[in-house]
């Protein structure tokens, strides 16, 4: 059985592409937020109130970070790492989600539209759930990977800053570590982004 890389291997496998493109190109600092639609219903937390609410696997609030490296004209690399969650509460439990995304995407830029492709890789990917009489417990996944296409829109914010607006698609499954099960946890997704 083939053994999967560590995430000290792929960041450092990132950081070396990417400082082969530095010594020659531009370099841009990225942070974002989004939000991601879809996948598979992991639990329905239903609440002493009678109010119910799925946890979907693809659904999440996304924080992320990185840098762009320009190569090759029209043509750049994004590296980000993030943290994706999402959570519902009520006075008798709580469920929460959460993974830690790298993406590493190529982007062609058309003048203030760029389209991209890539890989991600998830990581730490956890689902807890404590509500008395329907779950208590915590459930691991597998580190996955995953394809992401990308668009964005971007607008001049002055002082050499952008600000983008993007629709992402992730297509990517999650195995649960206990018993094997596989997860679809592709969906869509849209992005707010500044670039510095």
């Amino acid at each position: 059985m083939r053994k999967k890389p560590s995430i000290k291997t792929l960041t450092a496998l990132m950081l070396m592409g990417f400082s082969g493109y530095a010594s020659s190109s531009p370099v841009e600092g990225v942070i974002g937020i989004g939000y991601d639609f879809g996948g598979d219903t992991l639990v329905t937390a239903v609440y002493a109130n009678g109010d119910s609410q799925d946890i979907k696997s693809h659904e999440g609030l996304s924080l992320y970070g990185g840098a762009d490296m320009y190569f090759g004209g029209s043509f750049k690399a994004r590296g980000t790492v993030g943290y994706k969650f999402t959570t519902t509460s009520a006075s008798n439990g709580e469920v929460s989600f959460s993974r830690v995304p790298f993406d590493l995407v190529i982007f062609n830029n058309l003048g203030r539209h760029s389209f991209g492709i890539g890989g991600t890789y998830h990581t730490a990917v956890e689902l807890e759930c404590v509500i008395p009489g329907s779950c208590n417990g915590t459930a691991s996944f597998d580190d996955s990977f995953g394809l992401v296409f990308q668009y964005e829109y971007a607008f001049d914010f002055g002082n050499n800053t952008q600000v983008v607006l993007g629709a992402k698609y992730t297509n990517i499954e999650y195995t649960v570590k206990a018993t094997g099960a596989t997860v679809d946890s592709g969906g869509a997704g849209v992005t707010l982004g500044f670039l510095f």
